[in-house]
């Protein structure tokens, strides 16, 4: 019970507060996942939107493919655990030392998820993401 409790705290405090630092997720295979939270600004509407971004950085000197999945929960409830709702993959290639991020692009979701409306209370806030079936070759 205890360790159950200190993981949802070291989750909170690692994940729920709003952050634009880059924060390192996961390394695997030369390829290091990191995740940071920036606000946009919808070009139709101007409403203030947040999103958790994420970026790909390549530490080795090899051409990389990275293959993986978004898992996101909004309000504590996971909305495609399962791959019930979003099954796509997203593959990214990557060139030795190089990165691809994340942006304010409404065109792409690949690298972000949607965070919360700051002007909007108690509406959607995404408490918790994971990459999943990650796979590089």
């Amino acid at each position: 019970m205890k360790k159950l409790i200190l993981f949802f705290l070291i989750g909170f405090i690692s994940f729920g507060a709003f952050s634009n630092e880059w924060k390192l997720y996961k390394e695997v295979d030369g390829i290091n996942i990191y995740f940071k939270n920036i606000v946009c600004e919808h070009p139709e509407t101007k409403e203030k939107m947040e999103y958790t971004i994420l970026k790909f950085s390549n530490s080795s000197n090899t051409d990389k493919t990275i293959q993986f999945q978004k898992q996101y929960s909004f309000n504590g409830v996971c909305q495609n655990c399962n791959n019930e709702i979003d099954p796509n993959d997203v593959i990214l290639n990557l060139k030795p030392k190089s990165s691809i991020e994340g942006d304010c692009t409404f065109a792409d979701y690949n690298l972000k998820l949607f965070y919360q409306y700051p002007d909007r209370k108690n509406d959607l806030l995404l408490t918790d993401f994971q990459i999943t079936n990650i796979k590089v070759n």
